[in-house]
């Protein structure tokens, strides 16, 4: 009945109000078409004042009222708030204050550009993260050592020797190997991933497994980069064929038999071998 009303009240515009009832009751309606899309705010209260202070100051928008203000200011005003429940667990983040300003619809503040060492989530310092192929060399070289080494009956054990061998690593020249708690943990959890056959050897290179033949593999690339610099056709002096037969040599050295004596020395597995080394020149 009010004036240039947009509601009727026939029985199809009922069933629509309901509709919209059930979403606005789920949290799901918005306030205004072009507003973000979201749930009812969290801090209500805190949004408010916030919105009443920039629009006192709306003449001052670029002279002294940036980010950093605006959420300090947030800040002090959840912390006036006498609900400690709710808002002793505020945090004026980033993405929090750009959706209070996108609902007000209020525009010409800018977010400070994001520092590529800050965790947006934490606001902490990001760890300097080591490539997966770091991972997998030191794995691989770890379990090189200790092959005999797994499995929850030598958990112990495998902690004591996972503590020496980056010890011994951490004071190679050059060495990203550090020796402190923190490190350890990270390489347990990595070498868990290389024994399940999970980790790869290169991002964007061959998706390989641990390597079925760990003795022969590691002695063909340490007898390949001994001989690199022996002259030939193809400069290295050696050929496929070669290297095939030095595989089988080194495989029937072994004293596993059970493993080593179903050996054989494929083009496939050598082709694979070579990818993981990183070795080129070799057809």
């Amino acid at each position: 009945k009010e004036r240039r009303s947009a509601v009727n009240v026939h029985r199809n515009f009922r069933q629509r109000f309901k509709r919209w009832l059930l979403q606005y009751d789920e949290q799901k309606l918005p306030a205004q078409s072009n507003s973000i899309r979201g749930r009812q705010p969290g801090y209500p209260a805190v949004e408010d004042k916030l919105i009443q202070y920039l629009k006192a100051r709306q003449p001052e928008v670029g002279t002294g009222i940036n980010w950093t203000t605006l959420k300090r200011k947030a800040s002090e005003y959840a912390a006036m708030e006498s609900d400690r429940a709710i808002y002793g667990k505020f945090h004026a983040s980033d993405g929090w204050l750009t959706n209070v300003l996108k609902r007000a619809g209020m525009k010409g503040y800018k977010s400070p550009p994001a520092d590529p060492e800050i965790n947006p989530k934490t606001g902490r310092k990001q760890r300097n993260e080591l490539p997966q192929s770091f991972w997998y060399h030191l794995c691989s070289e770890f379990r090189r050592e200790h092959a005999h080494l797994s499995g929850k009956e030598h958990e112990e054990l495998v902690s004591t020797q996972i503590r020496m061998f980056l010890l011994k690593k951490c004071k190679e020249p050059g060495s990203q190997v550090q020796d402190h708690k923190n490190f350890r943990q990270r390489f347990k959890r990595w070498l868990q991933q290389y024994d399940e056959h999970k980790l790869h050897s290169q991002s964007d290179g061959l998706r390989s497994r641990r390597p079925k033949f760990p003795a022969v593999e590691h002695k063909l690339i340490q007898y390949l980069k001994s001989q690199q610099t022996a002259p030939n056709q193809d400069g290295t002096g050696l050929s496929w064929a070669i290297l095939k037969q030095k595989a089988s040599e080194l495989a029937a050295m072994e004293p596993n038999r059970d493993v080593y004596g179903n050996f054989h020395a494929s083009d496939g597995w050598l082709t694979n071998v070579l990818k993981r080394a990183g070795m080129k020149g070799y057809k």
